[in-house]
């Protein structure tokens, strides 16, 4: 699950109800990610080549490692005409990189010139053409990161519990190999069960109740028995009464 706080808003403001929330589902067992989108996407935009056409943007957008800099330092705030002059060269470049999208973006705010958010229509628009949304490239290559490691990250974990399982059915193997007192032809069926069912389809025999000596004749013949063939093999067979 991914909780996405979306722009724009204060940036020097942490979202505390997507934490919140995310404290909640882990407390209940339920994974989730948070990715501040408002933070990143402006920082996002703050980065991206500007065409300035006036002074004040090119000082600005000169200056704006400087300016950001100086935004994460505590003695900047204590400087009121210093403070004041970051904040306003940091909007100037941000409107400037969304004057393309005819979009006025600044540290608190968001104004499409075209487009209303209190017109249906404009708010319909806007969501069938993504593109024309001065964030689009920041979400589209952030987004598209994070499903490509949490595909991978999955994969990963599937294949170690895929390895885990096979380690549990070796040692599962051993200990009814000794409990059943299987000779060594059977001791070596037992060692090819994993390449022969598959690691997984072996737990699910063992799990259902049939002993060893049936896995391992099920393992030498190659077959996937039904459940109640399984039972029947694994029902001992009586001895025969002295005549």
């Amino acid at each position: 699950m991914l909780l996405i706080f979306p722009p724009v808003a204060k940036p020097c403001e942490p979202p505390a109800g997507i934490a919140k929330l995310a404290g909640a589902l882990n407390a209940h067992g339920i994974s989730c990610e948070i990715l501040d989108a408002n933070l990143e996407g402006l920082l996002y935009l703050l980065q991206q080549p500007q065409a300035a056409s006036d002074t004040w943007t090119r000082r600005a957008v000169k200056n704006i490692s400087s300016n950001l800099a100086a935004l994460r330092e505590p003695h900047t705030y204590r400087a009121p005409d210093h403070y004041s002059r970051a904040v306003k060269d940091v909007n100037r470049v941000l409107v400037a990189s969304a004057k393309a999208y005819h979009a006025i973006v600044g540290l608190a705010d968001y104004h499409h010139q075209q487009r209303s958010p209190l017109r249906s229509a404009d708010l319909l628009a806007a969501a069938e053409h993504p593109e024309q949304n001065p964030f689009y490239p920041y979400f589209k290559f952030r987004l598209t990161d994070i499903l490509d490691n949490t595909v991978s990250t999955r994969r990963r974990q599937g294949r170690e519990e895929y390895v885990r399982k096979g380690q549990r059915v070796l040692v599962g193997s051993s200990r009814a190999r000794r409990g059943h007192g299987l000779d060594r032809t059977g001791a070596a069926r037992m060692s090819i069960l994993g390449t022969t069912l598959g690691h997984i389809r072996v737990v699910e025999l063992l799990a259902s109740g049939t002993s060893a000596i049936s896995v391992s004749a099920a393992c030498a013949t190659g077959a996937t028995a039904r459940p109640a063939a399984r039972a029947s093999a694994s029902r001992p067979v009586p001895r025969r009464m002295p005549g």
